[in-house]
């Protein structure tokens, strides 16, 4: 047993047992001493019992029954067959159940799902979850079972699964058993239809410029297949070959490249053949970069502007390519190719939060950015608090106050019950993301509010200085949404606010993503503008009054702004808030100064004067070489992780720079800024071969020092980031003389990124880079071998499971586990209850014992005691009758004599009685009466004996 709360427990026995002497001394129960004393032990167990109830007492008891929990891989490659099978035998393993059997199942693929969880084993099992696709990772579902079951007893795991997992199973598995649970492995099958795929291209990841190489590309089938293999470079088509495939062989066809401008070259193959069963595993992807120029990306909304640049770089040992939005990189893959990519002008919307991180994990893996100034970039493009300003040596808030006017931003938002529904984050928790942002961005002097509306409107940060943004941003955090959607009252309560005030600009920023009953928002929204007051939109969904919005930001004289991206909505308003009236896009011509010498800018450069750039703050870190007549920066480098950034303030020529496309220096500048970009630190010393084991990436580096001897002991250190844009680190052991191996788990499709340092302490000494890609998931090979689950178990020890009684089989030592007592304690109060109230109130006649004696006496005791009752009947009779004949019956009861005084019942004792005594005679006429009866009752005498007994 234990109990909870033990000291409560003393506590409250005490009182009971001081309770127990008072109530006792002071009790007028009736009833003997022997009846008092049940009384107060039965009252004293009431109690005790309700103390321990109430102090958390729990009992140890035994468990017979079984909790196994069902672990069913429902990843693609069971589709059909292996479904169908693990319904069956789920079903089959519940008709085997008892009453005090647990069971749960649990799904995964991709990730894990709970589909039901540990319950008594009721109705037909449901499998109705569906986990993501393109892998089986059994170590999350594990790791759900194993919260699932219980601490001790008969504990059991079932994984349905047809042996094609990724990861460690084995060790998985291994540890769930040394936590004392059965383990056991169920074969699902797995359909058998024709299927080929490319298993692998591979192509040698550094190339000199100039040398040759070769491009091989593994397929494989299953079946009799034919069909045409297609090979492209950075998506252009270098080859086509038919091919036969035979079942159950490997072919090989080659493609020979020599002379390929440096940089990095994404080869993609693709197979069309038929018969076959999944596209999936139809492509396959392979990284070669060659070393000399670096390849370079630039990216502009409109790229006829940059054709002078265009020109330059031409000329330039530089391979360039200008392009428009449509050619930003939209995975790793592609932003690997790339050495240098340049956002020219580029609007921080154009671009996804993923894209952004990719981005992100790309400069810090070796690659090269650069962003460009204009309207659309740094902080008017919305870049505030991106993963891609991270990069960057610059911040794009400003936090030299003094040459921006003042400023009243009041953000109205649509608090409606739509603005809780979404994915992740809800867009009513974005949109108070994207106001607190806005405030975060002011400066001293400017205020701020919000209105939230649904059918009505209300402050939810009223009008407020600026001096305390956690304050106003925590007021924020109480927006709660519900309600309809009518946006009138919102800009009627931020008219009436911004009348009153009298900083320089006046801004609302309005978001909705419903439709908002017709109003007169012209009159209204002319008004606000009369007033100096300009109003934006940004409509959230399709299902927002787009043609409204659009004519309220007309009407009041701001942008609007349409997402169907809820996440995108903080970019919105940080855009919003730097371009609100003030101008962080300074155009005023303006020489800028040399501040710092660097390769890319020798001391003494002259540039021309540019006409205007974008304000921003730099880092740190960042090498600021050139500034603007405010002194913030116009070009700033910096290093971030083994990449490289750039920020130039200013543009290309486009609208500010155009004295920068005749000048020589200017020219020459951005020239030097792009090779240090592109340049890489790719030590010769440290050679880097990835390749692919199973489900892991394996790492090996060979590091020789500067006498090319090779190196030991070193700090070697690598990163690696995968398709889910995360850093990993992985341990380089020395294995061999030079060689340093590790390895990462590498699950998912897509490029891993690698990069490999040699540290001293903490400074950098050398470092290197490299790249994989993985085409598919294992999901979409052919099975790899036919005794896959039988390798499993031998290495993980689970037995192979194939009658569906063993689910629920009584196996092992029963499990002890303690409960809570309250249940059964408050029962046992309740029945202790009514015997206290019995005991206290219940009154027996008297003789009743013996009565209940007599009851269960042999049949001729009975029948003496009635004779004996009769008889003493007929005797009491008689003489009653004698005594009324003896009574006069016009005597009056005053003149009669008192009766003698009765003595109590106890002390009355019945003459004994003949029992064949004959019958008193018949009573005669002339017979006196019986005597009348004395005035004192039987309820009078009673009264007296109670008085006497209470004395």
């Amino acid at each position: 047993m234990s109990l909870d709360h033990p000291i409560l427990a003393l506590l409250l026995f005490g009182l009971l047992a001081a309770g127990t002497v008072l109530t006792a001394r002071r009790s007028r129960a009736l009833g003997s001493r022997a009846r008092q004393g049940l009384a107060v032990v039965l009252r004293c167990a009431l109690w005790a019992l309700l103390i321990l109830a109430l102090c958390g007492l729990r009992w140890q008891r035994l468990e017979e029954g079984v909790a196994t929990i069902f672990v069913v891989d429902w990843s693609e490659s069971t589709e059909g067959i292996g479904r169908e099978r693990a319904r069956e035998f789920l079903e089959q393993a519940r008709e085997t159940a008892q009453v005090d059997d647990l069971s749960a199942i649990v799904q995964f693929g991709g990730d894990a799902l709970v589909e039901s969880s540990l319950r008594p084993v009721l109705g037909p099992p449901l499998l109705a979850s569906t986990p993501l696709g393109g892998s089986s990772r059994l170590e999350p579902a594990l790791q759900l079972a194993s919260g699932l079951l219980p601490q001790g007893g008969r504990r059991r795991v079932l994984v349905l699964t047809d042996g094609e997992l990724d990861g460690e199973p084995a060790e998985s598995l291994s540890a769930l058993a040394a936590t004392g649970v059965d383990v056991g492995l169920v074969s699902m099958g797995r359909q058998r239809g024709p299927e080929n795929l490319i298993e692998e291209v591979r192509a040698p990841e550094f190339v000199r410029e100039g040398a040759p190489f070769e491009v091989s590309v593994l397929m494989a089938s299953n079946t009799e297949a034919s069909g045409v293999l297609r090979v492209t470079r950075n998506g252009e088509l270098i080859g086509t070959r038919a091919v036969q495939l035979a079942a159950g062989e490997v072919s090989l066809l080659r493609f020979q490249e020599v002379d390929l401008p440096p940089g990095r070259h994404l080869y993609r193959a693709h197979l069309d053949a038929s018969p076959d069963g999944r596209i999936e595993n139809d492509s396959a992807e392979a990284l070669v970069r060659v070393t000399g120029r670096s390849r370079v990306l630039v990216i502009d909304p409109e790229p006829e502007r940059l054709a002078s640049l265009q020109r330059l770089l031409d000329g330039e040992d530089v391979d360039a390519t200008i392009a428009g939005l449509s050619a930003l990189p939209q995975d790793l893959t592609e932003a690997a190719a790339v050495d240098v990519l340049v956002l020219s002008d580029v609007d921080s919307l154009s671009l996804s939060t993923a894209q952004m991180r990719m981005l992100r994990a790309a400069v810090r893996q070796g690659g090269g950015l650069m962003m460009v100034g204009g309207p659309r970039s740094f902080g008017p493009g919305g870049w505030y608090r991106t993963p891609v300003e991270e990069v960057l040596p610059v911040d794009c808030e400003v936090r030299t106050e003094k040459f921006y006017p003042s400023l009243s931003l009041i953000s109205v938002l649509d608090k409606s019950g739509s603005m809780g529904g979404a994915a992740g984050a809800s867009k009513m928790d974005l949109a108070k993301e994207a106001a607190s942002q806005a405030i975060e961005l002011l400066h001293a002097g400017d205020r701020a509010g919000v209105i939230a509306f649904d059918s009505a409107a209300k402050w939810v940060v009223p009008m407020s200085d600026v001096d305390d943004k956690k304050a106003l941003i925590r007021q924020v955090g109480t927006l709660r949404q519900g309600g309809g959607t009518d946006a009138y009252p919102g800009l009627e309560l931020a008219h009436e606010a911004l009348s009153s005030e009298d900083t320089a600009l006046k801004h609302v920023i309005l978001l909705s993503d419903g439709q908002t009953p017709p109003r007169n928002f012209q009159a209204l929204l002319t008004q606000m503008r009369s007033e100096a007051i300009t109003v934006s939109t940004v409509a959230v969904g399709t299902d927002a009054d787009l043609y409204t919005l659009q004519r309220l930001a007309k009407w009041g004289g701001g942008r609007y702004h349409f997402t169907d991206d809820p996440a995108s909505v903080p970019r919105i308003f940080t855009k919003e808030a730097f371009t609100a009236g003030r101008s962080f896009v300074v155009e005023e011509p303006f020489v800028p100064k040399q501040v710092r010498v660097h390769p890319v800018l020798p001391a003494g450069s002259v540039l021309p004067g540019v006409g205007g750039y974008v304000a921003s703050t730099a880092k740190p870190a960042a090498e600021v070489l050139l500034t603007s007549h405010r002194d913030e920066p116009v070009l700033a480098l910096q290093r971030f992780g083994l990449g490289r950034s750039a920020a130039l303030t200013t543009d290309f020529g486009q609208r500010w720079a155009t004295s920068w496309v005749d000048d020589a220096a200017a020219r020459g500048m951005v020239v030097s800024v792009l090779r240090w970009l592109g340049s890489r630190r790719d030590s010769p010393r440290l050679h880097l071969r990835l390749r692919r084991a199973d489900d892991r990436l394996h790492v090996e580096v060979e590091a020789r020092d500067e006498s090319e001897d090779y190196l030991n002991f070193a700090d070697l250190r690598a990163e690696v980031v995968g398709p889910d844009l995360e850093v990993h680190g992985v341990t380089l052991r020395q294995v061999a003389p030079g060689r340093y191996e590790g390895d990462v788990l590498a699950e998912d499709s897509g490029a891993y990124l690698v990069g490999v340092s040699q540290l001293s302490g903490d400074k950098l000494v050398r470092s290197t880079t490299g790249a994989r890609v993985f085409p598919y998931s294992a999901e979409y090979r052919l099975p790899r071998r036919s005794d896959a689950l039988a390798s499993i178990s031998s290495l993980s020890g689970a037995s192979i499971v194939t009658d569906p009684a063993t689910a629920f089989a009584r196996s092992g030592e029963a499990g002890r586990r303690l409960s809570p007592a309250w249940p059964d304690l408050l029962r046992w109060a309740a029945l202790l209850l009514l015997l206290d109230v019995a005991c206290r109130r219940l009154l027996l006649p008297d003789g009743w014992l013996a009565k209940l004696k007599g009851r269960f006496a042999g049949r001729s005791a009975e029948t003496a005691a009635d004779g004996e009752g009769l008889s003493r009947l007929a005797v009491a009779k008689q003489r009653s009758r004698g005594a009324a004949a003896r009574v006069s019956p016009s005597t009056a009861p005053s003149a009669m004599p008192p009766p003698p005084s009765t003595p109590s019942e106890r002390d009355v004792e019945l003459p004994p009685v003949e029992p064949k005594s004959p019958p008193p005679p018949a009573p005669r006429d002339d017979d006196p009466p019986p005597p009348a009866p004395s005035e004192e009752g039987g309820t009078s005498r009673l009264l007296k004996a109670k008085r006497r007994a209470r004395r």
